[in-house]
């Protein structure tokens, strides 16, 4: 009928496995369906009546001790149709006399197994036990006749079972255990799901036969006992490692290497739990109507529940196995293990070269054979099996598969390539031998030629092959110097970028790819760059900023004002809400909150745009769009949350212009005494001692009140001033005692924030103009009654300033702009100190800690505590405006002598005091005398030159007849001469009697107008450089007589000859330095660039470093051997006219246009250690 159900579904009503509803309606159909009835007699008579009592039991397999994880690919678990489950109650470890019980490997429906140690002797084991509580006794049957299946056979691929005993369980019971081989190396199943998966490489034929080659022996093994296994599958096939190499057959031709995908394990036959002896029907333990096995690799006999299941059912198994190691599935497979016996009943297997093309015919006939499904078709025995696996892998023809005489004439000669080559050779002699006697009187002489013509082709050919062979050579040569120099180019360019990467301040970047570039070095062999890497990862180390710690804000804070006591710091913004926050934990202690007004209510969410604190530490104030002051008690050991004591509104001005009043600035001058902005351009001061009822009096400019908001306001240390900033570009000084302006200054665009310095003597401002302008306090007003003079004038990139700060402790003076950075200078100098830090979101106005070099800035949604940057150089002479003209250290370091447009002083290193020597007398060169006896200073002048005694400076005139102007002095290390430049020649001059002794110039005609620029002497004194315009010259060091002279293409400003003599180090007016040959005058190294004219160069008094000083406002260190940069650039407030190098090495000075002269530490040796290692060292590791 074409409604009935199908075998699968008729199977599944058998077991009850089809649901409840599907099953009523199959059970509703078979009893008005006489066909189906019939059907389902002949399913029942096919299993011998078990079907009607199956249900599906699985044992869930035991991890790696079994058949895998239980994952359905490949196999099913072991089904005894009509067995019941036993019941497992183990509670913990069982208590196994003489093991140690080390954990559980894995359990099934009626046994456990463990991984155990014997103590005795401390050999580890897996110990097998059945579940405690079996129901019947035929459980506990079958396991003790498992140890003795395997005690009787004896094989190196079966599992060896070591004990066989019984131990008094928890129901006090004695409970069997096996004590066998510890198997380790995962089951042939999970192996062949994890090919299915792609996790693993599948099995070649080849490797599949020698697996089964062996397993077959195994069994034929067990068969000759009289065991057989019935229940053969991948899961029950373990893995062992324990011989650490290849598993060797023991086939008859000898023992043969397995090659599988898993060469470094044994296979091993295991679960002989349903094995049966042929030899004694009593040893069959199961029960009538039962059906063993798993039904992927079951015998169509066993399937049918036949009880006379011979050797030949195992050998089907083992043609099952064979057959998913080659095809990656078993022939037979269904969604339920009924299904599945259904076909291996009634279905004719597979031909698993369908499936798997590339399986060879002879293997394939063997799986077929395996899988026949009468047993007398299959192989009589696992031992014949064996021997057509092993003909297989020797190449010789199977028994499986008949071949013809030529496939057998192919076979032999596959199997005896020597014999087949030497009896086609003698064919093919004879043959020849036949041709060559009957036609030799008329081929002689043409075989003569041929063979001349053979021995010349095969030495051609030889000659060619040696060539290419050659040509071979030197193209992978040439390859792998093209990876090496790749790589080496990929080195320099990530030390360029890190270099880039840092001067842009992401220091943190920079110096992983200084790690990277390390790395790249080390691994070309490029030894000179990981050392100049290293360095620069220890020198820019040393300028990564601190991290901040942040206070978040609930909204955008505006501003934060400390506590008089240093440990408190209050922030106000966005919101209802301003937060009091401990300084030594972090932790926000209270929270202030504005009440009630008494008219009406305050804003929902006003904006604080300032706060402050009072003297004494006792009142907060705040305010912004509300219009008003609102005043807290400070009390940072009081309540979480603090109600406000007053607020009370700024009475709105008037003023055309003025619509809406902010109160945008205040700040405290006394205990009680507060100002604030008046909504226009004046000044408000509010008398707060009372705070319920405050009174407050209104100031406004001379000029008289407009429009122009006043922004800012802030009160000199001592507050007896106060300073204010207007929209309108003003600056004015206030009066705090009456109220009266003292005097204004004019800065360009909208001031945002003013700040005066610790000692009052500096007032800063900032605003939209972009720069931050530095005034003088104690300039009187006559000097500058239009307010246009500033003591520095400091840019900021372009960006409007948001705020200003001075350090209450320390030179630094920062200012915040718009696009989020914040800056750094040296107050006195200009100097930029650190690099720019960046934030996100806007930055607004920053305060410093009381006493401290920490400064609050409030970015984006929180406040940061930033610690002020430190000048990594000293600040020797902050100058006179005037430009240094020449710097010299001391023979012996001690000292430095510095000269400016205004004098010549020396400064004691040891003491750090500076005497002038000649203090009103410009010098525009100053040089010491080599010799520490003489202790003296040569100067050059603009007529001559002289000579200044130490200590007092007594002065001795040089040469009367020298009365050129003379920019350059040098004398060489050894004190012989002293060197004269002017305009147009050199002068030598004995250094103890002044006499002059040699003058000289270049051979080639100097242009008109063109003078001499740079003068250098050899550390021996045996040569001198000279240059002029687009030359240069060297003279002879004793007589000054022209050597050569080269084309250098620019005119260079100044230059240093290397300690050894060999190379000189040129500054150049193009922004290049250049390290030259001494004496041919060639490029040494690639140029060192800077931005602007190099004014001065230095080498160490050990050659390895370079330093430069440019007209950009830096100097820098460069590596000697590599032309690289040393660190970070050494910042200056404006051009750096002179570099000169300590005579230890250890430090360089600089001096600028300004005057102002620095100390500066070299850069710090190598940074050691592996590329993990420098990142933890330099912060940037994980």
């Amino acid at each position: 009928m074409p409604d009935c159900p199908d075998d699968t579904e008729l199977a599944g009503f058998l077991n009850d496995s089809l649901g409840p509803e599907r099953g009523a309606c199959v059970s509703g159909h078979v009893d008005g369906c006489p066909a189906c009835q019939a059907r389902l007699d002949r399913l029942t008579e096919q299993t011998s009546g078990a079907v009607a009592r199956y249900r599906e039991r699985p044992l869930t397999e035991l991890p790696d001790a079994r058949s895998g994880d239980g994952a359905p690919h490949a196999e099913a678990d072991t089904q005894i149709v009509g067995a019941r489950p036993a019941v497992a109650v183990f509670g913990g470890p069982p208590p196994v006399p003489g093991f140690e019980v080390l954990g559980e490997i894995g359990r099934g429906g009626m046994g456990v197994v463990f991984k155990a140690r014997h103590r005795r002797l401390n050999r580890l084991v897996a110990l097998k036990m059945i579940l405690s509580g079996a129901p019947d006794g035929r459980a506990t049957q079958r396991f003790l006749f498992e140890g003795e299946v395997l005690a009787r056979v004896r094989h190196p691929q079966v599992v060896t079972v070591f004990e066989v005993g019984t131990y008094e369980g928890p129901n006090r019971l004695p409970v069997p255990y096996l004590a066998m081989e510890l198997l380790e190396g995962g089951s042939l199943g999970s192996r062949l799901r994890a090919a299915h998966e792609g996790a693993a490489e599948r099995f070649s034929p080849r490797a599949a036969a020698e697996l089964l080659e062996g397993l077959a022996r195994a069994v034929h093994v067990a068969h000759l006992q009289g065991v057989v296994h019935r229940d053969l599958k991948p899961g029950n096939i373990l893995f062992s490692a324990d011989d650490g190499g290849a598993v060797k057959t023991d086939g008859v031709s000898g023992s043969a290497t397995l090659s599988t995908p898993y060469p470094a394990f044994r296979p091993k036959v295991t679960d002989f739990g349903l094995a049966k002896l042929t030899r004694d029907s009593g040893a069959d333990l199961t029960q009538t109507g039962q059906v063993l096995g798993t039904p992927q690799y079951m015998a169509p006999e066993q399937a049918a529940g036949a009880r006379q299941i011979g050797p030949a059912a195992d050998v089907y198994a083992l043609g099952a196995i064979l057959f998913e190691c080659l095809a990656g599935r078993p022939p037979f497979v269904g969604t339920e293990p009924m299904s599945v016996m259904l076909r291996v009943l009634n279905d004719p297997p597979p031909d698993v070269r369908a499936l798997r093309p590339d399986v060879p015919r002879d293997l394939a006939a063997v799986v077929a054979t395996c899988l026949a499904k009468a047993p007398e078709r299959r192989y009589a025995s696992a031992e014949a099996l064996a021997d057509d696996l092993r003909r297989f892998l020797d190449g010789r023809p199977t028994q499986a598969r008949p071949v013809t005489n030529l496939e057998r004439l192919w076979l032999l000669a596959r199997r005896n390539p020597a014999v087949a080559g030497l009896l086609a050779a003698l064919a093919v002699t004879l043959t020849a031998g036949f041709v060559a006697v009957a036609a030799l009187w008329v081929r002689a002489e043409e075989r003569a030629r041929t063979e001349a013509g053979l021995r010349a082709f095969a030495q051609a050919a030889g000659a060619q092959a040696q060539e290419e062979q050659r040509l071979a050579q030197e193209a992978r040569a040439r390859a792998v110097a093209e990876v090496g120099q790749r790589q080496r180019h990929e080195a320099r360019l990530e030390f360029a970028r890190a270099v880039e990467w840092c001067e842009d301040g992401r220091v943190a970047d920079g110096l992983e790819l200084f790690v990277r570039a390390v790395e790249l070095a080390e691994a070309t062999g490029d030894a000179a760059l990981a050392r100049v890497a290293r360095v620069n990862l220890a020198a820019w180390g040393r300028e990564l900023p601190k991290p901040p710690r942040r206070f978040r804000h609930t909204e955008q804070p505006r501003l934060a004002a400390f506590h008089p006591d240093g440990k408190h710091m209050v922030s106000a913004g966005r919101g209802r809400e301003l937060y009091l926050w401990d300084l030594g934990t972090g932790a926000r202690v209270r929270t202030y909150r504005p009440s009630f007004d008494p008219v009406g209510l305050l804003p929902q969410k006003p904006v604080y745009w300032t706060v402050g604190v009072s003297p004494d530490g006792r009142l907060v104030a705040a305010g912004g769009t509300d219009g008003g002051v609102t005043l807290w008690e400070a009390d940072p050991s009081g309540p979480a949350a603090a109600p406000s004591l007053a607020h009370f509104k700024l009475p709105a001005p008037n003023v055309p212009g003025v619509s809406e009043v902010n109160l945008w600035t205040l700040a405290f001058t006394g205990p009680r005494a507060l100002w604030t902005n008046d909504g226009a351009n004046g000044l408000r001061r509010w008398n707060v001692t009372d705070p319920k009822k405050p009174t407050s009096e209104r100031f406004v400019p001379g000029g008289g009140e407009n429009a122009s908001t006043l922004q800012i306001l802030a009160a000199s240390p001592d507050g007896r001033a106060l300073y204010t900033g207007d929209r309108a570009g003003r600056v004015r000084a206030w009066d705090a005692a009456t109220g009266a302006e003292r005097r204004s200054w004019h800065v360009r665009g909208w001031v945002t924030d003013v700040a005066v310095s610790p000692d009052g003597t500096r007032l800063a401002a900032v605003g939209t103009g972009g720069t931050v302008s530095v005034l003088d306090l104690t300039a009187e007003p006559k000097d500058d009654p239009n307010g246009e003079k500033r003591v520095l004038e400091l840019s900021l990139a372009g960006a409007y300033g948001n705020g200003v700060a001075f350090a209450p402790a320390g030179p630094q003076l920062v200012a915040s702009d718009g696009d989020g950075n914040v800056r750094c200078w040296h107050r006195e100098t200009g100097q930029p100190m650190g690099l720019a830090r960046q934030f996100h979101g806007e930055v607004t106005r920053m305060r410093f800690r009381p006493g401290s070099g920490e400064f609050a800035v409030p970015a984006g949604d929180s406040v940061y505590l930033c610690a002020a940057p430190v000048l990594s150089g000293e600040l020797l002479w902050p100058g006179r405006n005037s430009r240094t003209r020449g710097l010299d250290f001391a023979p012996g370091g001690e000292a430095l002598v510095i000269a400016d447009e205004r004098g010549c002083g020396v400064l004691d290193l040891r003491t750090r005091v500076a005497r002038g020597i000649a203090p009103d007398d410009e010098a525009l060169a100053v040089r010491f005398d080599p010799d520490p006896a003489r202790a003296r200073v040569f100067r050059g002048l603009r007529a001559g030159f002289d000579l200044l005694a130490l200590p007092g400076g007594a002065r001795t005139p040089g040469d009367r007849t020298h009365r050129m102007r003379t920019p350059r002095i040098e004398l060489p290390r050894n004190g012989s001469g002293v060197y004269m430049l002017t305009a147009l020649m050199v002068a030598r001059y004995d250094p103890v009697s002044l006499k002059r002794t040699a003058i000289g110039r270049p051979t080639g005609k100097i242009p008109a107008g063109v003078e001499l620029s740079a003068l250098a002497v050899r550390p021996d004194g045996g040569e001198v450089f000279v240059s002029f315009g687009d030359g240069a010259a060297v003279l002879k060091g004793d007589t000054l007589a022209p050597l050569r002279e080269w084309a250098i293409g620019d005119e260079v400003l100044d230059a240093r000859y290397t300690p050894d003599g060999a190379k000189i180090l040129l500054g150049r007016r193009t922004g290049a330095a250049e390290l030259r040959d001494a004496r041919t005058g060639t490029l040494v190294l690639p140029p060192m660039p800077h931005k602007g004219t190099i004014t001065g160069v230095a080498v160490a008094p050990d050659g390895a470093t370079l330093v430069t000083a440019s007209r950009d406002g830096t100097a820098r260190f460069w590596d000697a051997a590599t032309g690289l940069p040393l660190g970070p650039s050494l910042l200056h407030a404006g051009p750096v006219t002179h570099v000169a190098y300590a005579p230890d090495g250890r430090r360089v000075a600089t001096g600028t246009g300004a005057g102002h002269v620095t100390l500066w530490d070299v850069p710090p040796p190598p940074l050691g250690g592996t590329a993990d290692e420098l990142r933890a060292a330099s912060g940037t590791g994980e």
